[in-house]
């Protein structure tokens, strides 16, 4: 949860496969959902088993899996800034 309220949210925006890392946001304490923008997506990859952390300055990570063999992250601040690790 960000300061102001706002819920988000990691998730792979297909039915079809895990080649897409998308960021959600939720403004209403979980009852709509917005997509941002994907984190990640890339042809032929697999981004699977996301989290987010939250240290104390507010920023927040997501990691995540990709092909299930390196754990990768990426770094953003409330404003949707986003930074690859």
């Amino acid at each position: 949860m960000f300061r102001n309220g706002n819920l988000i949210l990691t998730f792979n925006n297909s039915v079809a496969d895990w080649s897409n890392l998308s960021l959600g946001l939720s403004q209403d304490n979980g009852k709509l959902w917005s997509h941002i923008e994907p984190l990640k997506q890339e042809k032929d990859q697999q981004f699977s088993y996301p989290a987010i952390i939250k240290p104390s300055d507010g920023t927040l990570f997501c990691n995540y899996t990709n092909t299930q063999k390196n754990i990768k992250f990426v770094h953003f601040d409330e404003k949707g800034n986003i930074q690859d690790g």
